[in-house]
């Protein structure tokens, strides 16, 4: 007996939930309406091999199981429906930002995050800079060996950068081959040094060979200063300005 009233129960739990997904509070009045319709009919079913008849008062009975079972399940419900809904709206938020293939942030997660560092760098008098970066041949590695592995070595490259840079830095793949970090609290005097770090650990993972490729990037860096202040967009353009002659320079120099 126990085991059919679980049941039904459940079955309650099932349709309100699908019937009410966007506003869990009306779980309970939704809940009521079918537990008293399936108690009633559970009710009737029984008493009619018991007693053979269906008593006056199975209509009360009917109604005191129909209110009291979703007033004790539903709390318990809604808190599990409004945690779920929550986590869903969580995930719903972190893929908007985040790039599917590396796992780091996308154009618009990058955008979210550097304008915010940007007015807190506006009042904290902090300088901020930006190191804008291309996957040089990535264009051949398509062509030679397909986009599985251009897709691969933008995976590498991802991985390679958050080893070296820091968590709290902005990390970013903005499209294509494109990619973007946004040192947050950087001494000025060590960007050279982080940008040597990173040509070594591309070298260190060529050296391994393990790929059919090389993975080379070029670099250009842009600073904000809030004393002389410009939109994100301009400080992008200039680093984007930069990395262009960086490639520029390193092709002649091959």
């Amino acid at each position: 007996m126990m085991k059919i009233l679980l049941q039904l129960i459940e079955k309650i739990l099932t349709i309100c939930k699908r019937i009410a997904p966007r506003n869990p509070y009306h779980f309970v009045w939704i809940s009521c309406l079918f537990s008293f319709i399936l108690s009633f009919l559970f009710s009737s079913v029984l008493s009619t091999l018991i007693y053979q008849e269906i008593p006056s008062s199975l209509l009360l009975v009917a109604g005191m199981d129909g209110v009291l079972i979703p007033l004790i399940v539903a709390p318990f419900v809604i808190y599990f429906m409004l945690a779920e809904k929550k986590r869903a709206e969580k995930e719903l938020k972190a893929l908007s930002i985040t790039d599917e293939l590396t796992g780091l942030k996308n154009r618009r997660g990058f955008y979210a995050f550097a304008k915010q560092q940007l007015h807190i760098a506006n009042r904290e008098k902090d300088l901020l800079h930006i190191i804008y970066m291309d996957l040089d041949g990535f264009k051949k590695i398509n062509d030679n060996f397909g986009h599985n592995v251009g897709d691969e070595a933008l995976v590498n490259l991802a991985q390679i950068l958050n080893s070296v840079y820091r968590s709290s830095d902005i990390i970013a793949r903005i499209g294509g081959d494109e990619f973007i970090v946004f040192l947050v609290n950087c001494d000025p005097h060590y960007l050279s040094t982080l940008i040597i770090r990173l040509h070594e650990a591309l070298e260190e993972h060529n050296d391994k060979g393990s790929a059919q490729y090389r993975l080379a990037a070029s670099i250009g860096l842009a600073s904000y200063n809030p004393d002389t202040p410009c939109s994100l967009d301009d400080l992008l353009q200039t680093a984007d300005q930069k990395m262009l002659e960086n490639k520029k320079s390193r092709k002649q120099e091959r």
